[in-house]
């Protein structure tokens, strides 16, 4: 397809498109036939532009098309899409598209998807794309290439502009953008309007606000080359006080005002501001950014708070040992209680999760609790407390002191977010659905006001477990969705999420994609996230890998959780006994742990694990659980469990028409592993057969004889692990046998 017919199927409305070109000439002409034709079409035209200035800025490129208030990123998005619908379908021009920030791109793939807006984006084939939103944007966009030229005459250089037209345009090289009232009240209307037609920025106006952008990333480079060290300093700091006039709560502005001290002399520097942006990167997932700007903030003299902030930044990227000097010398010093207390807290937190010394942390904490006994900050260190008692497994404690705690602590308190990221868990664990996800979406509205950052993530769990448990995979499925929104390309909470769209998946039947979203999460785990974290991913990648034949995949991450997972850690036993099932190789070693995680799950109150641990020993051939099952499903009560408990006993029966019947019901309930399984076993029990045995079971049980392991039975025939396990399971009583060594005794 031709330029000019994709320009003319974008005005009209048709669909989007990305155009990719070499070089900005091209991108003039361009963007000045767009223009004519969206003028004859009565359309809008709005042009935004990725760039480095901007790349760490939420919403960076559509700075001048919207105008947000404040909030996290799925608020903010919120905002940005519905300002976007309110235009009128406007066609959007995105210039230099490799370098947008990842909320734009997020934001404008969504209004792409509704409709909402039109879009040709412009890069040069030539440029990388790095972040992940960003290149998911480009890549769902068609492409079309051209190399044109043309495009009318070249801007004035920066050199040949009056004094003050030169200032404004070095305030834009340094601020990336201006509202267009800051640019006219430091600069005035007549320089504005002058650099202007020259053609070296542009304005953008909406209904919402204006806002003024330099139109080329040369002539920013232009500009900066012509300002001197010390007039730069000057220059940042008028531009500063300017900027903190507009900050309020919103991240972007607070972060926009940093940078710009950032790029000033260091003895100008504001710490409390710094100490401001950083919480307002890591609230916003930009780790990186956090880190860089609690460090200026240490460094001009923020003291406590900047050191917190900087503390937090590195337990989250993997510096934990950075992380606790710090707070250790900060614990020593004679801080007010407030401080105090959160210096406690994070010190602790980072020495229990990070650095897997769960006794200093007990310690520290245990020591704060005393010295503190009578403060109105203790519920950081309560909520703590809980939070260890969820770690070792102590649901019961949990649940009886940490229940009525979420109702006395206030929701701005980060001790809300500690509380109810083990609450929600603990009561998703022991079945109470509908409490775990009212306590998980108050731990979100938590951490959003408490600029918790990463953590919130860990929250998605009971969320989807619920989900899950009550058979409702396409709600887990919008969980994910929301989460990934959330996360905004920032990589370990796009890895936790991963993670949780990895467990959906196999509740959906889809293993192929759950093995890749496991992959992904347990790459991003291992790349900073806390020992606990990446422990909990590499079992699960380890269930996943054996389900799906993956054998020395899921041997190797098995063994890497197993080392990984800190001694006092006790919850997540059930997700190693399930790896260790998984690649046990006999049915009588995979058993074992089975029966290791039920122990485990039933003495801590843990209903659903040890429900899904019995489904797995029936699957074996321990009909015994059949009972225990039962009493299981009742407590639970949902539809899906007593499906679940349905198909156990059709199992134990060999009942092929149940099973089939209980297939039917998963399907319904979209639970496409049950599906799976369920069909499997129905079409072993109605498969036709020879003195007893069908060819199929007779081919597995040459391998068997031959000393293959499940897994290599499975690889051999194409199949699946469960597949393989369910010949077995039926083979054993049609070949009077008990087990796999008297089956090979038989049939060697």
């Amino acid at each position: 397809m031709s330029v000019d017919a994709v320009l003319d199927q974008v005005v009209a409305g048709e669909g989007a498109c990305a155009v990719r070109i070499d070089g900005a000439v091209g991108a003039r002409a361009v963007l000045s036939d767009l223009a004519k034709r969206a003028r004859i079409a009565g359309r809008s035209v709005f042009r935004v532009e990725g760039s480095a200035a901007l790349q760490d800025l939420p919403f960076g490129a559509l700075g001048g098309m919207v105008l947000l208030s404040g909030g996290d990123p799925p608020a903010l998005m919120a905002q940005a899409c519905r300002q976007i619908a309110a235009l009128g379908e406007p066609v959007v021009v995105i210039d230099h598209v490799h370098l947008l920030d990842p909320l734009s791109a997020i934001s404008l793939h969504q209004s792409v998807l509704r409709g909402a807006v039109r879009v040709v984006a412009l890069a040069s084939r030539s440029q990388e794309v790095s972040e992940g939103a960003v290149r998911a944007f480009i890549d769902a966009l068609p492409v079309v290439t051209w190399k044109g030229g043309g495009g009318g005459e070249r801007p004035p250089t920066v050199r040949s502009l009056r004094p003050l037209h030169r200032r404004l345009l070095q305030a834009l090289a340094l601020a990336g953008d201006l509202s267009l009232d800051d640019a006219e009240r430091l600069f005035g209307s007549e320089a504005t309007a002058a650099v202007e037609s020259a053609g070296l920025v542009r304005v953008q106006a909406v209904r919402f606000s204006a806002r003024v952008t330099l139109a080329e990333r040369a002539v920013a480079d232009e500009a900066l080359a012509e300002l001197g060290a010390a007039d730069r300093d000057r220059l940042c700091g008028d531009l500063v006080r300017a900027l903190r006039t507009r900050t309020d709560s919103d991240p972007r502005r607070l972060i926009q005002s940093a940078l710009v001290m950032r790029r000033g002399s260091v003895a100008d520097y504001d710490p409390g501001l710094l100490v401001q942006a950083a919480q307002a990167a890591h609230t916003v997932g930009n780790l990186g950014l956090a880190r860089e700007l609690a460090r200026l903030a240490v460094d001009a003299g923020a003291g406590a708070e900047g050191v917190l902030v900087l503390a937090e930044a590195l337990t989250w990227s993997g510096a934990a040992d950075d992380a606790e000097a710090r707070l250790a010398d900060l614990a020593a010093q004679d801080l007010e209680d407030a401080i105090a207390v959160r210096v406690a807290a994070a010190r602790a937190a980072n020495l229990h999760c990070n650095l897997c010394a769960g006794d200093r942390a007990l310690a520290v904490v245990t020591a704060a609790r005393e010295r503190f006994a009578q403060s109105p900050h203790r519920d950081l260190l309560d909520a703590l407390m809980i939070q260890f008692a969820f770690f070792a497994g102590d649901l019961a404690t949990v649940l009886r002191d940490g229940l009525p705690m979420v109702e006395m602590v206030d929701i701005d308190s980060p001790a809300m977010v500690w509380l109810t990221s083990a609450t929600a868990n603990a009561l998703s664990a022991a079945g109470r659905f509908e409490e775990a996800e009212r306590h998980a979406r108050l731990g979100f509205a938590a951490s959003e006001r408490s600029a918790s950052g990463t953590q919130r993530f860990t929250l998605g769990l009971a969320l989807t477990d619920s989900a899950l448990a009550r058979g409702r995979v396409d709600e887990a499925l919008r969980i994910c969705d929301d989460l990934y929104a959330r996360a905004a390309g920032e990589p370990q909470a796009t890895g936790i999420v991963d993670a949780l769209a990895g467990r959906v998946a196999i509740a959906a039947g889809d293993i192929d994609g759950a093995v890749a979203a496991m992959r992904r999460a347990a790459q991003a785990a291992r790349s900073g996230a806390t020992p606990v974290w990446q422990a909990v991913v590499a079992a699960w990648l380890a269930d996943t890998a054996s389900t799906a034949g993956q054998r020395e995949e899921a041997v190797a991450a098995c063994e890497f959780a197993i080392a990984t997972m800190p001694p006092y850690v006790h919850f997540f036993d059930v997700e190693l006994h399930v790896a260790r099932a998984g690649i046990a190789g006999d049915d009588r070693e995979a058993v074992r742990h089975l029966e290791r995680a039920v122990a485990g799950a039933h003495a801590r109150g843990d209903l659903v694990g040890e429900l899904r641990m019995r489904i797995r020993l029936v699957w074996l051939g321990a009909r015994d659980q059949v009972a225990v099952t039962a009493a299981l499903a009742t407590r639970l009560d949902t539809p899906l469990v007593a499906s679940v408990h349905d198909y156990a006993v059709a199992m134990a029966e060999r009942d092929a028409r149940a099973l089939r019947a209980e297939s039917e019901l998963f399907a319904d309930r979209g639970w496409g592993m049950g599906v799976r399984d369920a069909r499997v076993a129905a079409e072993a029990e109605a498969a036709p057969s020879y003195e007893g045995l069908s060819a199929r079971e007779r081919e597995v049980i040459k391998l068997v004889v031959a000393g293959r392991t499940n897994r290599e039975v499975a690889e051999v025939l194409g199949v699946a692990l469960r597949t393989v396990e369910g010949h077995l399971y039926r083979i054993y009583p049609k070949a009077g046998v008990a087990n796999r060594r008297e089956l090979v005794a038989r049939f060697g």
